[in-house]
């Protein structure tokens, strides 16, 4: 999905994998902002095209 809309906003691509997999709407966001707050995905905002996901 990323590949495909390298310059899509986080909200626009929740709303494409959520309508994608016959989501509710707003159920990508939820869980992208559970895993934030659990640190096993974290965003450099500095600069918007990485993204970095914790192995443990």
């Amino acid at each position: 999905m990323l590949a495909q809309n390298p310059n899509t906003r986080l909200p626009e691509l929740g709303m494409l994998v959520d309508q994608s997999y016959s989501l509710e709407p707003g159920t990508l966001l939820d869980r992208l902002r559970a895993l934030a707050a659990l640190r096993a995905l974290t965003f450099d905002i500095s600069d918007n095209k990485k993204i970095y996901r914790r192995c443990s």
